[in-house]
């Protein structure tokens, strides 16, 4: 049982990954639909792959079972989509993976 289970009461509309063909149009594919979260509205700054210090905007709170995203994804939460920007993993006293911390923009 995760650390955040009383604390996911929210749910995203979908999360799904985006590829550019060789024409350069965007292909939309769906990875989750319906994924129980927690979402936070804060400024937050994080460190993205590159190492580039970017602001966040908002954070989502998954468990673990929803490990298949990246920074490639985009998250749908209502009527507004946002782009992940980093992913940090949070783990338990046994070093076992609890939750994810995903920053948007």
């Amino acid at each position: 049982m995760s650390l955040i289970s009383a604390l996911v009461n929210q749910t995203i509309s979908y999360i799904y990954s985006v590829a550019t063909n060789r024409y350069g149009d965007a292909t939309e594919t769906t990875i989750y639909s319906d994924v129980p979260c927690r979402f936070v509205k804060s400024a937050t700054k994080t460190v993205n792959e590159k190492g580039e210090e970017v602001l966040s905007s908002a954070q989502v709170w998954l468990l673990p079972t929803y490990t298949s995203i990246n920074t490639n994804c985009h998250v749908k939460i209502g009527n507004r989509t946002y782009r992940i920007l980093t992913i940090e993993e949070q783990y338990d006293l046994d070093g076992i993976l609890d939750h994810m911390k995903v920053f948007l923009t």
